[in-house]
């Protein structure tokens, strides 16, 4: 009697898989079916892929021909938890071999701490979201410590978890790159990588010598993502686009300018008159 309740509940759990699952498809053990019907919902008490009995599968039913008829066993496939924890590995990995330094690889939309931090700092967490949905470009601009690199950061992996190419350069890093190029000929090949990734971030622009050769080649890399419509994000310690003019460079930083405020290649914002809050928050640890 037991035994044939029990056939019948297995079989009304198969049937979720298989509508035309008929109980004579049912092995003669349902030892294989009874354990994967109640670990189907395991992932709601999962204590993750590195602790789960199972190494990160979870068992399905699946119908194998015996013959002359079908039998329903399980096999295992990954879970939606471990394909998630592969999948950030992966990015993470990615992530650091595109440019995200080590100290912002964690950086996402989600762990941007807006908690007690000017009206500006929550516009700009959510026009860089808005930029990075929409394949615009972005400049962010303003004192150190606001979290402008955060973002950046975090727009990066945004693109690469969705599959599309990033790329994270600071600028001096970008130039000194380009330099060493000429002598073994790589110059084309760096300039190139920033002119054609899905999304480029260039970080810290105005922290670079000026001088006709860095104005022209930062014009360069800019005008062709802007020509061609590929999104890009810059930061910048300048507090407005006159002070940004001077920092990118006495030869071409008002063409540059000229391309960044144009309203149809992405969004301008100034975080001017907010506070230092990387600082702030490193002095309330010290202070527990």
């Amino acid at each position: 009697m037991q035994d044939s309740y029990e056939r019948i509940e297995i079989l009304k759990w198969l049937q979720t898989y298989y509508p035309d699952a008929d109980i004579q498809e049912l092995p003669k053990s349902l030892s294989g079916l009874c354990s994967a019907m109640e670990k189907e919902n395991c992932h709601r008490s999962c204590p993750g892929v590195s602790r789960c009995p199972t190494y990160g599968y979870v068992m399905k039913p699946v119908r194998v021909s015996n013959g002359s008829k079908n039998i329903f066993y399980t096999g295992g496939e990954k879970c939606q938890k471990s394909i998630e924890e592969s999948k950030q590995v992966q990015i993470q990995k990615t992530a650091a071999s595109c440019g995200i330094p080590e100290k912002y690889s964690n950086c996402t939309f989600e762990n941007f701490n807006i908690f007690e931090c000017d009206k500006k700092i929550h516009m700009a967490l959510s026009l860089a979201q808005k930029c990075t949905q929409h394949g615009l470009s972005l400049l962010l601009g303003g004192p150190p410590g606001t979290g402008k690199t955060h973002l950046a950061a975090a727009q990066a992996k945004e693109y690469l978890q969705n599959g599309k190419s990033a790329l994270f350069m600071p600028v001096i890093t970008l130039l000194d790159e380009i330099k060493r190029g000429f002598e073994d000929n790589t110059s084309i090949a760096t300039e190139d990588e920033v002119k054609n990734a899905d999304f480029v971030v260039l970080d810290d622009l105005g922290t670079q010598y000026d001088s006709g050769w860095v104005s022209e080649r930062l014009f360069s890399l800019i005008d062709y993502r802007y020509s061609h419509k590929l999104p890009i994000t810059i930061t910048t310690n300048a507090c407005n686009l006159e002070v940004l003019e001077k920092m990118a460079g006495s030869g071409s930083g008002f063409r540059i300018i000229s391309r960044i405020k144009d309203t149809d290649f992405g969004h301008v914002m100034f975080l001017t008159g907010c506070k230092d809050y990387r600082g702030m928050r490193v002095q309330s640890k010290l202070a527990v």
